[in-house]
């Protein structure tokens, strides 16, 4: 963000549009206590489901689109959907795009690499970090809901980016 009058527009994204767990109940709060003089958030839908209505009513922009899982066995297709990222990326002026799950080789994450936009990753689950998953390249930063959680996610030792914890917001007046 080079001038500080023009907050930094960030896009947010989440595979699914449900709004009954935690980890989508968990962005909305995050977003939620932007400071918005200084962050514009956007949220980048591929469906309809509650969480578009919750982010709708937190002031947050949606975005219509498709995020897709690239293939290098597929060059021509991998090209266009990275292409097609590149072109929403530019169009909406993103200054860093926030995905909140681990993801497996999304268009979406290599186009804001490839742009040299920072791409930021939430994981709320164990699991493992393939070897196959160019995330683990594009990743700035890399946030956990719990130290515990690090340890429970095989091959963490993968990522190239810094982690860091991010407990959950909690509404204290409920």
């Amino acid at each position: 963000m080079n001038d500080d009058s023009v907050p930094a527009r960030l896009l947010f994204f989440y595979s699914s549009q449900q709004f009954d767990t935690g980890s989508p109940r968990a962005l909305a709060s995050q977003i939620e206590l932007l400071d918005r003089k200084r962050f514009t958030p956007l949220f980048l839908a591929t469906g309809d489901g509650p969480l578009l209505g919750a982010l709708e009513g937190r002031g947050v922009a949606i975005v219509r689109g498709s995020v897709t899982t690239v293939n290098w066995r597929r060059p021509v297709a991998l090209w266009r959907a990275i292409r097609r990222q590149v072109v929403l990326l530019r169009a909406h002026r993103i200054a860093l795009v926030h995905v909140n799950e681990m993801g497996w080789n999304l268009d979406l994450v290599l186009a804001a690499w490839l742009c040299r936009i920072p791409v930021v990753l939430q994981l709320h689950l164990p699991g493992g970090v393939a070897f196959q998953n160019l995330h683990r390249f594009a990743a700035r930063k890399v946030l956990l809901v719990s130290a515990a959680q690090r340890l429970a996610i095989e091959h963490f030792d993968r990522f190239r980016a810094p982690s860091e914890v991010l407990y959950s917001p909690v509404d204290l007046d409920t």
